[in-house]
């Protein structure tokens, strides 16, 4: 598209593994560097929570909100490894050791977010807890996308008929490659909107809803497609 010319200035660029790293880590610190400048001089929220990664080690996660320039910004501030317990009075050290050396005071902080875990908000030992030890206005909420989560572990009895049946069919179609080209091409014929199904996730709550609808708007061609493969 933009000629064999371009092809040999490309190459010249220099794409190794530590050259794309050493970027990374200068674009997060640039973006570190302008979020902990406009947090000096301004009030903000934390959303902290803590995952297990896929080795095994503990990760905890915080996101920060707050206003730039009449926006409401959302951003990830930081996300380190909680190397030994993972603890309100640990969780608490290593979010204040990264305030520290952004130079924000938790004084700023007027809010907080977390999944109502004992670590997080025990009154005496929990994150909260100690962060209050500081700054004892702040105020604390319960994630609520955490809240609906818990809630939806226990679906009513008629609800819970519905989705087993639409996963058990979106499974016959997804889980079977050929079936699943088919119900493609099934779907291109009589110019659907969408050409495939979603899977149903567990640990993922909000794929429930996406899982149905997605079968709503294709029932008329499962139903074909169902009719077509009886046998």
């Amino acid at each position: 598209m933009i000629g064999g010319s371009a092809d040999i200035d490309i190459c010249k660029i220099p794409l190794s593994n530590d050259t794309i790293h050493r970027r990374i880590k200068d674009m997060s610190e640039n973006i570190g560097q302008n979020t902990a400048k406009t947090l000096a001089n301004s009030n903000f929220a934390l959303q902290v929570d803590e995952t297990t990664d896929i080795t095994g080690n503990a990760q905890l996660i915080a996101f920060v909100r707050f206003i730039h320039e009449n926006d409401i910004i959302n951003q990830l501030i930081c996300c380190r490894e909680l190397p030994d317990f993972t603890t309100g009075k640990h969780i608490f050290q290593v979010i204040s050791s990264y305030l520290e050396e952004i130079k924000v005071s938790w004084k700023s902080c007027i809010g907080i977010c977390t999944d109502g875990a004992p670590a997080m908000t025990g009154h005496l030992k929990g994150f909260v807890a100690h962060v209050k030890e500081l700054n004892e206005d702040i105020l604390v909420t319960h994630c609520f996308l955490h809240r609906e989560a818990l809630v939806t572990k226990f679906l009513p009895s008629d609800l819970k008929i519905v989705l087993e049946q639409c996963v058990k069919m979106v499974n016959y179609i997804k889980s079977r490659p050929l079936k699943s080209r088919l119900f493609s091409k099934l779907c291109q014929a009589m110019e659907a909107k969408y050409e495939s199904l979603l899977l149903h996730t567990e640990v993922r709550w909000l794929s429930r809803g996406k899982v149905i609808s997605r079968v709503l708007k294709l029932k008329d061609e499962m139903k074909i497609f169902f009719e077509q493969n009886k046998n």
